[in-house]
């Protein structure tokens, strides 16, 4: 198709480069079969054809995506609505063995001459607007743009190295330790990932997981986080240390039917591990646009025994509302808030009204960015549970984690200090 496309490139007017993707053919083919799936396939092939007409190239390049090159366009505009009538004639319902059919369709488009790339860097354009439409929401049309493209090609290489990095064994859990106020007692640990980067040494995941949102590697870190946490609390069980631990996990993945049936698995082949063993994070923020799907994941995961959490809370625009409908058992406060509460008294009243809120929803409360004892005081007159932060420990790999659990003992102010009424 490249060298049809070069000659095309030479023609008069302005060329439009398409790709088309379906939205859901993966979801088509683990529901119905891959037969009725490549049945509806040759359908939907047929349509951008025929939209196309017989003056315009169009072509298959792979799987479920299609290439449509429009030329001799006036502008780009005309260029758009055509191609927008193409991309709906694809989602136009089906029916095929008494199976009713209706998908969605994003494209990619890129102009010619405004792109001056040769056929192959055209269609890697376009390949890259289709992923900006795919991360707006699917069900559109992207249109390429170079500074957008250039941080999109960014981001989908450091996917592809998180991917390469979860082959090669470069990613490692540390655990922060999490303490209860009242008595210093070690009631869990978070998970938190690093990546042994080959040149950059240790990573946070600061430095990478921004540009993986959205992308298959992060479904795939998830699943690695998922099962490194399920191991790292076997080898704790083993050293006489057990101990619940939280990881964080990205709403899409949560509300992906496979991660309650993994998490149901994990916990069936672990029947050492202390009851509740696991806790799931989830960021505030991230839960606004599936509030009710996460909510219907949390009571299942409920239902296994497994706690969930909203991590960094009040740092969001509806924690009332969050506290209304997701049925999490707790709450963790931002850190951003528990640092300047000392020295900031609006910051201080913020914490004083999540514990009151969150008490009134009867949650636990934990308190994050707990960096002095005068932290630990001060949070503990405002009725707060637990407390995590580098006051306590910072993130340790496994054996350090448990030679800490080993020689921890609270500060003596803790023991015995008066706790207030709930």
């Amino acid at each position: 198709m490249n060298a049809t496309l070069q000659k095309r490139i030479e023609t008069n007017g302005i060329l439009a480069l398409c790709l088309l993707d379906i939205d859901q053919f993966k979801d088509l083919n683990e529901q119905w079969g891959q037969p009725l799936a490549d049945q509806f396939l040759r359908v939907f092939a047929q349509r951008p054809r025929a939209e196309a007409g017989p003056d315009n190239l169009i072509g298959r390049i792979g799987g479920d995506e299609f290439a449509v090159a429009l030329k001799d366009c006036a502008h780009t505009e005309a260029a758009l609505q055509r191609l927008e009538r193409l991309r709906q004639s694809l989602a136009r319902t089906a029916v095929l063995d008494n199976v009713q059919l209706r998908l969605t369709c994003s494209a990619g488009v890129t102009f010619y001459p405004d792109d001056l790339g040769d056929a192959d860097g055209l269609l890697r354009h376009a390949d890259l607007a289709l992923y900006a439409a795919k991360e707006q929401g699917k069900d559109r049309i992207a249109v390429f743009d170079i500074q957008q493209g250039q941080r999109l090609q960014a981001r989908r290489h450091t996917a592809k190295l998180v991917e390469d990095a979860l082959l090669q064994g470069e990613m490692e859990l540390f655990f922060q330790p999490k303490v209860r106020i009242s008595d210093g007692q070690v009631i869990g640990a978070e998970s938190l990932i690093r990546w042994h980067h080959p040149e950059r040494g240790l990573l946070a995941p600061g430095a990478f997981m921004d540009d993986i949102v959205g992308t298959p590697a992060s479904g795939k870190l998830d699943y690695w986080v998922l099962d490194a946490a399920f191991k790292a609390g076997h080898t704790l069980v083993t050293q006489g240390c057990p101990l619940p631990l939280s990881i964080n996990i990205a709403v899409p993945t949560l509300i992906d039917s496979r991660f309650q049936q993994e998490v149901a698995r994990l916990l069936k082949r672990h029947p050492s591990l202390p009851q509740p063993f696991l806790e799931v994070e989830l960021l505030e923020t991230e839960t606004f646009n599936d509030l009710s799907a996460v909510a219907y994941v949390i009571q299942g995961l409920d239902e296994l025994g497994v706690q969930c959490s909203i991590d960094d809370f009040g740092t969001g625009y509806s924690s009332l509302t969050y506290l209304q409908r997701l049925p999490a058992q707790i709450v963790k406060i931002d850190q951003s808030f528990v640092r300047e509460m000392l020295d900031n008294e609006r910051d201080r009243a913020l914490v004083r009204g999540i514990v009151s809120l969150a008490h009134a929803f009867n949650r636990t409360v934990v308190a994050e960015g707990v960096e002095t004892t005068a932290h630990s005081g001060a949070l503990r007159d405002l009725g707060c549970d637990g407390l995590q932060g580098y006051g306590i420990a910072r993130p340790m790999p496994l054996p350090d984690l448990i030679r800490w659990i080993r020689a921890w003992q609270p500060p003596p102010e803790w023991v015995g200090a008066p706790q207030p009424v709930r």
